[in-house]
């Protein structure tokens, strides 16, 4: 029975810890370098930072002011969740914090500065980090003839009111549709 564990666990934090790096290059490619402050810890790691970076004040970097953040939050997350959870939610932040300040800097700067793509695709790649697909659609407006994209995902309910948060900060006058997904499959497209 132990190896089964020990088999699962290391499968998980495999998963956690690739899915991390995925979350660390959306952050530093889409939305740190182009202003963007995403929600939760990192949100405000990015704001602390910006403002000391601003002041002239050390700056601490972001992936650490994260990790100190929550690592505050473990105390629920033990009381919630139980050891088992606090053990993948503990490699979780470590991998993404180590993986946000070791890929600082050494990435290129996407999404030249136009503001709701990198907020739909940073958002969209730190999603994908976090186990969340997207679908890129090219809508074309029936009265306006005007053509965009339509990202499409399937999120929890924490990833939906993070987007939502970036959508509205971003373009208060997108259109977010939200509907009961009873299943999901992904066919490799």
């Amino acid at each position: 029975m132990g190896s089964y564990i020990d088999r699962g666990f290391s499968c998980n934090a495999i998963t956690i810890i690739v899915g991390s790096v995925i979350f660390a290059v959306g952050l530093n490619c889409f939305e740190i370098p182009n202003g963007l402050a995403a929600g939760g810890a990192t949100g405000l790691a990015t704001i602390a930072a910006e403002l000391c970076r601003r002041s002239g004040l050390p700056v601490l970097p972001i992936g650490m002011q994260v990790l100190a953040l929550n690592a505050l939050l473990m105390v629920a997350v033990i009381r919630e969740g139980g050891l088992r959870y606090a053990a993948r939610s503990i490699v979780g932040m470590v991998a993404s914090a180590l993986a946000t300040d070791l890929l600082a800097g050494s990435l290129p700067v996407l999404g030249n500065g136009d503001l709701l793509l990198c907020a739909l695709w940073g958002g969209a790649v730190c999603g994908l980090g976090l186990g969340r697909g997207c679908t890129e659609l090219l809508a074309h407006g029936g009265y306006t003839g005007i053509e965009w994209p339509v990202l499409m995902a399937v999120l929890t309910r924490p990833e939906m009111a993070y987007l939502r948060h970036i959508v509205a900060e971003v373009d208060p006058r997108a259109t977010v549709i939200v509907g009961k997904i009873h299943e999901s499959s992904y066919n490799d497209f």
